[in-house]
């Protein structure tokens, strides 16, 4: 995790989330780096943490593209993730379920560090590529 130098992690909303996004590089989308908000960068993503597939794209993929402030045009409802993280009283929440777990193991036995978002999501709705 990179964390901007100017970026205060004790003050309130250090941890919100507007719009998560993956790293371009030109036109080309590197999946190892995850920008979380202005101030976190996660680095490093292995490319096993994409493996776990929630329908037709991994479960990475949905947190990024899902896990973001927008308001409903027709509606004008908000959907803020940061509101689940506030009742909660948990700043963090969002920044964890993208961490690496390293006390999960894969179905064969065997150990491997994944986002704990995709290791929780080992039901008939994930599946491995």
């Amino acid at each position: 995790m990179r964390i901007a130098s100017d970026w205060d992690l004790d003050l309130l909303g250090a941890y919100r989330v507007t719009k998560m996004a993956y790293r371009r590089k030109g036109k080309e989308i590197d999946k190892s780096e995850i920008r979380y908000n202005a101030g976190i960068t996660l680095e490093g993503i292995p490319e096993e943490a994409h493996e776990y597939q929630l329908g037709s794209r991994s479960a990475l993929d949905w947190l990024v593209d899902r896990y973001e402030v927008k308001t409903d045009n027709r509606s004008g409802i908000t959907n803020n993730p940061n509101d689940w993280a506030d009742e909660l009283e948990d700043s963090r929440y969002i920044l964890d379920l993208l961490r690496p777990s390293h006390d999960r193991q894969r179905s064969d036995g065997g150990n491997r560090e994944l986002p704990s978002a995709i290791a929780a999501m080992t039901g008939p709705f994930a599946r491995k590529v």
